[in-house]
């Protein structure tokens, strides 16, 4: 019950988003004020599951507080609390897969950091998100892939709030690439 729940929700919060990329969500700080959606709409949209299942899973979410439902000129909207959006943003990290084009840019993405030794749990974690989602670690706090969008980028490192100490680059030349080629298998 727990996958039908999220996928509903999934849905219910990109749909709420207007399918806004997640990486775009910094401009949503600190406010409620997120689009909502008729709930008659939504509960079509999710046509693939019965009609029991979505009233319970939207009535789980509600209880959560991941979802609100209002009320607007006798029409019903379900929209997306704080919360909601902070479970979202999760949701959306564990999903995240780096995607191999069929052809190649002939650009690497870099990521360098330097987060300070009182955030050292964050520097971690970074870390092992980094690795992976099939990074190539060049020293300890230098990644490189071949593949990875920036915006995927900002959103790691805007969810992870270490913004400030991980710097992106983007070339089309790296030295010695052999290696790292033949490890993304280029």
């Amino acid at each position: 019950m727990r996958k039908i729940i999220d996928a509903i929700f999934i849905t219910a919060a990109e749909i709420c988003l207007d399918f806004i990329e997640p990486w775009s969500f910094p401009r949503y700080k600190g406010t409620t004020n997120i689009m909502s959606f008729p709930v008659k709409e939504l509960r079509r949209l999710l046509n693939c599951y019965k009609t029991e299942t979505q009233r319970k899973s939207l009535r789980r979410l509600k209880q959560n507080g991941l979802v609100e439902f209002i009320n607007k000129n006798n029409v019903q909207y379900i929209r997306l609390t704080k919360k909601g959006l902070k479970r979202y943003k999760e949701l959306a990290l564990e999903k995240m897969v780096i995607k191999k084009p069929k052809k190649w840019n002939g650009r690497w993405r870099i990521i360098i950091f330097d987060i300070p030794n009182n955030k050292t749990r964050m520097r971690n974690v970074l870390r092992e998100k980094l690795k992976f989602l099939g990074f190539y670690a060049l020293q300890e706090s230098v990644y490189i892939h071949p593949f990875a969008s920036i915006g995927e980028i900002e959103f790691i490192r805007n969810f992870y709030k270490v913004k400030p100490y991980v710097k992106i680059i983007s070339t089309d030349f790296f030295e010695y690439d052999n290696k790292i080629k033949k490890f993304f298998g280029l």
